[in-house]
Formats: structure tokens, sequence, C-alpha cells
């Protein structure tokens, strides 16, 4: 016969689980006021503001930074841009500075080579310098040698015209006389004669007084015809001749 109270588990054979021991009960503690003080909330709230601006800050800073980095890099390679081109100017420079200097050195060479030859040509000057003052050393002694010979020829013509005049008186002749000086009665016979010659013929008296004047020749009279006493002087400026006409 079933019983009228409900089947427990060890009613039907189940293993019964021992129950946890019951714990004692406390009062709840009093509930505390989780929120901070106004002071602390104001803090709190200040707090996150300062880190904006801080944040704030730092972003300028970094952005300033970078201005200035790429400022310097922008200065940087207009340095170097102009330093570059300064190198390529200086190099066009120094390729220009080398073409003149080796045409320089052309002109150089050139001169050189002229130099050289006015060396040559001052050593081969002064060596025909020498030449030349040798030969006109010896020009001046041809000339001393002629100038004696001329003497003595002069000297033998005048000796010649004397005799010639001594033989032209013996016999009547033409009589020539050189340049010079003469007394009628000492060096011609006295007489009439036909003066004849190419220059200036003088005549003048014992005492000295002019008594002929007169110019022979192609810018004179050709012919001048005279009688010539003892005494007189004649003046002969070159070969005279006095050829002997009747009376």
């Amino acid at each position: 016969m079933e019983s009228m109270y409900p089947k427990t588990p060890l009613d039907l054979g189940a293993p019964v689980e021992e129950a946890a021991p019951k714990q004692p009960e406390f009062p709840p503690p009093p509930e505390e006021n989780l929120e901070p003080p106004m002071d602390q909330q104001e803090d709190a709230v200040v707090l996150p503001k300062n880190r904006l601006i801080l944040a704030g800050v730092i972003a300028v800073g970094i952005g300033v930074i970078l201005m200035i980095i790429g400022g310097m890099i922008g200065y940087y390679n207009r340095i170097e841009h102009e330093v570059l081109q300064e190198a390529k100017d200086t190099d066009q420079q120094v390729q220009q500075a080398r073409g003149e200097l080796e045409t320089l050195q052309g002109e150089l060479e050139e001169n050189q080579a002229t130099m050289d030859e006015l060396n040559a040509y001052k050593t081969n000057k002064t060596s025909l310098q020498q030449e030349l003052k040798d030969l006109q050393q010896d020009v001046d002694d041809r000339k001393m040698e002629l100038s004696d010979l001329d003497g003595q020829i002069r000297s033998k013509q005048e000796e010649l015209d004397l005799l010639t005049a001594d033989v032209n008186e013996a016999i009547g002749q033409p009589i020539t006389l050189p340049a010079g000086d003469y007394v009628v009665g000492e060096h011609l016979p006295e007489g009439r004669y036909r003066v004849t010659g190419s220059s200036n013929f003088v005549a003048r008296s014992p005492g000295g007084n002019l008594k002929i004047n007169i110019i022979l020749g192609n810018y004179g009279v050709s012919e001048y015809v005279t009688t010539l006493t003892n005494g007189m002087t004649l003046e002969c400026r070159g070969r005279d001749t006095f050829t002997p006409v009747a009376d």
C-alpha cells in the first residue's frame, strides 16, 4: 500500500547529498558613498583638460619641430644646390682657365721661338758690327793710302806740268799749270797768251793790284786773251792752259 506522503530521494534509492553547513547570517554593511568629494571631482575634470592642453602643446611643438626640420631640409637642399652650381661654375671656370693657359703656353712658345731668333740676330748683329768695324778700318786705311797716293800723284803731276811748261816754253807750245799761285817770269815767261780752263783765274800786278778776275769754262768764258808781264802773280784755281799767241 502506497504511502500518502511523497517519496523522497532516499525512498527512491538515490544517494543522498549531505547538506552544506549553514553559514551564519550577518547584517549587510552600511552603504558607502562612492562619489568622490567635489574638489576631487573638479581635479578629475581639470586633469583631462590639462592633458588635452599638454597634448596640444606637444602636437604644436612637434609641428614646429617638423616645420623647422622641413625648413632646414629645404635650406640644406638649397645650399647643396648652390654648392653644386658653384662647383659646376668653378669647374667651367677651371676648364676655361685651362684653355686660356694652354693658349698662353702656345703663345709663350711662339714668343720664345721669336726671342731665340732675336737673340741669334743680336749675336749675328754683334758679329756683323765687328766685321763692319774691321772693314771700315780697312777702308780708312785704304783711304789714307789713297790720299797719300793722290798727294804723290798731284806732286808728280805738278812736277810734270812744270817740266812740260819748261819744255813748251822752250819750243813755244801751250803751257798747262796746275792749281796754285805763280809768278810771271819765274814759272811762266812773259808774253801774250790765250788762257783756257774750267775755274776762276786771277792775275795781279807786281804791286798787288787786281788786273784780271774771270771764270773760265762752262760757267764763264771759254778762253781769255791777255798779256802777262814779269812780276805779275797768277792765281789758278784749277788746271789752266796758257797758249802763246802773236802780238
